[in-house]
């Protein structure tokens, strides 16, 4: 029998685990942007994907990283102050006897008072020291350049990686649709086929028709029924990969909004490559690099150059309080002579990393070009096609449509509604197939160009 205490211990709990329950679901609902209540639209799923992808949120990590080792570099400007202390118990040796004291912090010479060469005495030190550089010859600011650079490199990454993440959104955001459109025409296929069965056996019923064609038409259902399972599987994997470009949790769901508008940038080769080389973010990122590696190389071969700086100490040692103190103030210089060639390695790497820097930047100009050319040649092919496949399509459904009804009429066999169907079939897919590469020959160019143009223009359009 559970005491009042017991069920005390119950309620509390309980209490807790329904607090804790709503806690967690307000702040996975506050994480998401997309629920099954609303019209999924491309805006809102670039949105959505801005807000939650992992990648972005790494990516802003970096940018944090970066800005902190600028400040660590430009702490070096900044006097740098340091207190010790230390107590010591001493036992001496003998009379008149030097003590080193270093192991215990204290500083080293002191010597025992006179006395019994046996007795025990305690001794404390306080030590308080300054340093403030005066000059290292430009050693330091280029240090400070070189994690600037880096710095605003690691943004330039972070606005490549919602670029790439707005991308990967549109593509995967048209490949839903195009897979929904598909699978619609997988199911009036089928619908298509039922009604040819039923012709086929009214007609075998009434002797104008031959069993083969029940039996045909059947076969026919069958294998349109299995590429509308294909369908719609190829649907649950379009749905999957948006949920995965979105950055939401596995199995969300949502009407999507259709959107076949057919904007494009209006701007020519030469122009959009223009925009690229000033605007894209991974190249703005190589440049920041390649100037932070010519800063190493610079920092490098300073480092052959003296450094100055002032210094100030007080020291306060004794055995009993208040302590004896002194201080001390001066300008240090250090001058290497000789570093084991670590220096002059240190230059030959730098130098090494601006050749690297300046190649990956040729590098990536060629990749804008040819991303650029494949964009321009993969959206002027899907136009021609959408031209072609328009025309085909409509013929393609008269054909269908004529078909049908001659072998209502028992002029027609049964192979040419069948071939008329499959050709009605094909037709729609391939003119679905080009209006939705048209769209993500579209997306590829303005990744490529990577000037924020597309979000403009669904922010203007939607």
């Amino acid at each position: 029998m559970q005491t009042g205490a017991d069920l005390s211990r119950i309620y509390i709990l309980s209490a807790f685990l329904v607090i804790a329950s709503i806690l967690l679901n307000t702040s996975i609902c506050s994480a998401q942007t997309v629920t099954t209540s609303e019209m999924l639209t491309l805006k809102k799923a670039i949105e959505a994907a801005l807000k939650n992808h992992p990648t972005i949120e790494a990516q802003s990590g970096q940018v944090a990283a970066g800005e902190a080792k600028l400040g660590q570099a430009r702490g070096s400007y900044y006097p740098q102050i340091n207190l010790s202390g230390g107590y010591a118990t001493i036992w001496p040796v003998s009379r008149e006897t030097a003590v080193t004291t270093t192991s215990s912090g204290l500083p080293p010479g002191n010597y025992i008072p006179t006395g019994s060469t046996h007795r025990a005495y305690e001794q404390y030190a306080a030590i308080g020291s300054l340093s403030q550089l005066l000059f290292d010859f430009g050693k330091t600011g280029a240090q400070v350049t070189v994690q600037k650079m880096s710095a605003e490199a690691a943004r330039h990454d972070l606005a490549g990686a919602k670029e790439q993440v707005i991308f990967d959104v549109k593509q995967a955001y048209y490949n839903l649709l195009g897979a929904r459109r598909a699978a619609d025409v997988a199911t009036k296929s089928v619908e298509q086929l039922k009604k040819q069965v039923e012709r086929a056996q009214v007609l075998y019923e009434e002797g104008a028709k031959p069993r083969f064609d029940v039996t045909k038409a059947e076969v026919d259902l069958s294998n349109a029924e299995v590429n509308q399972a294909k369908a719609g599987y190829g649907v649950k994997v379009a749905t999957a990969t948006l949920n995965n470009a979105m950055g939401l949790p596995y199995g969300s769901s949502f009407t999507i909004e259709d959107d076949l508008s057919s904007e494009t940038t209006g701007l020519s080769f030469e122009e959009a490559l223009q925009i690229a080389f000033a605007h894209r973010p991974d190249l703005l990122s190589l440049q920041n690099r390649k100037e932070a590696a010519l800063q190493s190389v610079k920092a490098a071969q300073r480092a052959h150059l003296p450094t100055i700086n002032g210094t100030a100490t007080l020291t306060c040692v004794g055995t009993e309080f208040p302590m004896d103190h002194g201080w001390t103030a001066g300008v240090a210089m250090v001058l290497p002579l000789f570093t084991g060639f670590v220096t002059s390695y240190r230059v030959a790497e730098a130098n090494a990393g601006l050749r690297v820097a300046t190649a990956n930047e040729k590098s990536l100009r060629q990749t804008i070009v040819l991303e650029l050319e494949q964009g321009f040649l993969a959206l002027n092919e899907a136009t021609t096609r959408i031209k072609s496949t328009g025309v085909a399509l409509k013929q393609a459904a008269e054909n269908a449509e004529f078909a049908i009804e001659r072998y209502g009429a028992g002029l027609g066999i049964a192979i040419e509604v069948t071939d008329a169907l499959t050709a009605y079939v094909n037709a729609e897919l391939a003119y679905i197939g080009a209006l939705y590469d048209r769209k993500i020959a579209q997306a590829r160019i303005d990744k490529a160009m990577g000037s924020g143009l597309s979000n403009q223009r669904y922010s203007q359009s939607l």
